[in-house]
């Protein structure tokens, strides 16, 4: 086995011993330590007199210079070189929006300076760095043993990534190492970007180090999401003769509706003929503050709330309250079992959600009693030794 590889070996296990306190893995070590050579593998004390004996340690982030996402062929999502521009929006999985479709592939370009690699390579050490990813990105599968290479295609070092923490070795005896110039170097992985991390203008801003930073669009379609909640229903004046409930819909859309304004209507009834529901209070309020309630009206002709909503951005929504009264008060019947049914929609030639709620509550007129009693005979018995007779009945109270 090569000089480096034992080493990153080591490293590997002594990362183990460390970070399974606070986060145990069931990876198979013996299996990744093992060597091609034979059954020899590298013991935990090897593993911590190559983390004392490392020379030079460090960041990797402090040398990442630029970075690419692609597919890791002719779309790319996102670059700092401006030789191959962005081409492409990421494509998002049709089955979970959180998460990209197909593969995605990032790679860092990173400059060792002239001063560094000197020291690297008088160390007669190889130099150990480590970097964690943006947390938007999170890499497929733990990696062993992986190329880093020069510019010129010559393999500097390898890395591994286990429990999404990447260390990077860098081999000494390497050729561009020995050179004692300037080193440019890239490496690449496999990885899924978080898409439910996206920002208002469907992007994902993933930042490498301080300094490089690749925001990415996200090809989200256009979604709606419609919610519409009712309170129980209420008198609030005895004399009045009114039964009222009080509604909330909320129109929201995570990654917006496209630029088709939507169509909005709420249909409102009830069970009882000859009454019609009336709304009162109609407020619609966007997200950002806006009040926007001149865009719905309500039509008494066909007891619904009807307009036209602007379209949505990602992230921004409607909120639509009103409170509907029914007039059962001057109804003959001294109780009415009211049924409040409301369906509402909205939709533009993308998107189509619908809601409903269905409440009921009992009036009873003031002065009156929705009390019934009822009476029935269950039996005579008659004891002839004591002269007695015992009629039972039973008396049902209910309302």
């Amino acid at each position: 086995m090569a000089k480096t590889t034992k080493k990153l070996i080591a490293l590997l296990l002594a990362i183990v011993m460390i970070t399974t306190l606070v986060s145990p893995s069931n990876y198979n070590w013996s299996n990744a330590a093992e060597t091609r050579g034979g059954d020899n593998y590298a013991t935990e004390t090897d593993a911590l007199a190559m983390l004392a004996d490392a020379a030079i340690t460090g960041s990797l982030e402090d040398y990442i210079t630029g970075a690419t996402i692609s597919n890791g062929s002719t779309e790319i999502y996102g670059t700092t070189r401006t030789d191959r521009p962005a081409n492409a929006p990421l494509p998002v999985d049709p089955n979970d929006p959180t998460k990209t479709a197909g593969d995605v592939r990032v790679l860092l370009d990173i400059v060792f300076p002239e001063e560094l690699v000197k020291d690297i390579r008088d160390s007669g050490e190889d130099a150990v760095f480590r970097y964690t990813m943006p947390d938007t990105i999170k890499f497929n599968d733990d990696i062993l043993n992986q190329d880093i290479k020069d510019k010129d295609g010559s393999v500097i070092g390898k890395y591994s990534v286990i429990n999404e923490v990447l260390i990077a070795t860098i081999d000494h005896t390497a050729a561009s190492i020995q050179n004692g110039m300037q080193l440019d170097a890239n490496f690449g992985a496999w990885v899924n970007i978080d898409l439910s991390k996206s920002n208002e203008k469907n992007e994902v801003e993933n930042k490498f180090s301080s300094k490089v930073a690749i925001t990415t669009p996200v090809d989200f379609k256009p979604d709606l999401d419609v919610v519409k909640t009712a309170s129980e229903g209420r008198v609030s004046d005895p004399d009045d003769g009114y039964v009222y409930f009080d509604y909330t819909v909320e129109v929201s859309s995570p990654h917006g509706t496209g630029k088709e304004s939507l169509t909005f209507f709420d249909s409102l009834t009830n069970n009882v003929s000859g009454v019609v529901p009336e709304v009162t209070g109609l407020k619609v309020i966007k997200s950002d503050g806006t009040d926007c309630s001149s865009l719905l009206t309500y039509n008494s002709g066909s007891s619904s709330i009807e307009g036209t909503l602007t379209s949505l951005n990602p992230k921004e929504s409607y909120k639509i309250t009103y409170t509907v009264r029914n007039k059962v008060g001057d109804l003959a019947q001294d109780i009415v079992n009211l049924n409040q049914k409301n369906e509402v929609e909205a939709k533009n030639s993308k998107v189509d959600k619908k809601a409903e709620t269905n409440k009921g509550f009992k009036y009873v007129k003031d002065g009156a009693t929705d009390i019934k009693v009822s009476k029935s005979s269950e039996g005579v018995y008659a004891d002839a030794d004591n002269n007695q007779t015992t009629f039972r009945y039973k008396v049902v109270v209910s309302s």
